[in-house]
């Protein structure tokens, strides 16, 4: 199982800028033997009035969502459900933690890898079924080898 503290700095500004949307991420440190991460962000905020937005910088801290549940996010503002559960998406898929129940179920993060492997699965099996079924190979292993690697290119 992996720490949170295990994300590369470009994954850290993914989940972040997908909960908070900042104007910026800077400061990016790990704390490994707190399991933490904490970083700068400036956020645009508004007083809903006719006044111009304005910018503030908050420090955030983040950790592991599976093991601190609420806690796992501190940041000076109010935040909502939706906001830990992205969190705990993107630790799953980035394998962070395995197997935890329905964390799976809409996961944005989780699915788009399956997704992609499927599609993968299926072409691959749809290139051995043309490669062999159309006669261009005498056996499975030949296909599956030319589907694999590529070597039919449509000209054999």
């Amino acid at each position: 199982m992996k720490n949170i503290t295990d994300l590369t700095d470009d994954e850290i500004r993914q989940i972040v800028g997908d909960i908070f949307k900042p104007k910026k991420i800077s400061c990016i440190r790990r704390r490994k033997r707190d399991d933490e991460i904490t970083c700068k962000i400036y956020t645009e905020w508004s007083d809903g009035g006719e006044e111009d937005p304005f910018v503030i910088a908050d420090e955030l801290t983040l950790k592991n969502p599976f093991l601190y549940g609420k806690k796992a996010i501190c940041v000076d503002f109010p935040l909502d459900s939706r906001d830990y559960r992205l969190l705990k998406q993107f630790c799953y898929a980035k394998g962070i933690r395995e197997g935890y129940g329905d964390i799976e179920k809409d996961n944005p993060y989780f699915q788009k890898t399956e997704m992609v492997e499927k599609q993968d699965v299926l072409s691959l099996i749809d290139e051995i079924s043309r490669l062999y079924d159309g006669g261009k190979c005498d056996d499975w292993h030949t296909a599956l080898r030319k589907a694999v690697t590529g070597l039919d290119n449509g000209l054999t």
